[in-house]
């Protein structure tokens, strides 16, 4: 309610989501240049329980994943 979300189209708040992002993966890139960052939302039931123990569901080069919620983060 705050940021008024709800006044914009879905193409913009998409936009919106897409911005944030892109900074938050270039503070981690300022932190730690070495590797590459990859963040991912899941629908429904997801996060952790999405994987079951499935290795194959990350990328072959990734360093490290970490979940919180429905969101992944992932450095390649």
């Amino acid at each position: 309610m705050l940021l008024k979300t709800g006044d914009y189209t879905n193409s913009e708040l998409s936009n919106i989501a897409d911005e944030t992002v892109e900074q938050f993966i270039e503070r981690l890139r300022n932190k730690e240049p070495r590797y590459d960052y990859q963040v991912s939302y899941h629908a429904g039931n997801a996060g952790v329980a999405a994987l079951e123990g499935n290795a194959d569901a990350l990328p072959p080069n990734t360093i490290l994943s970490t979940w919180r919620g429905n969101r992944s983060l992932g450095a390649c």
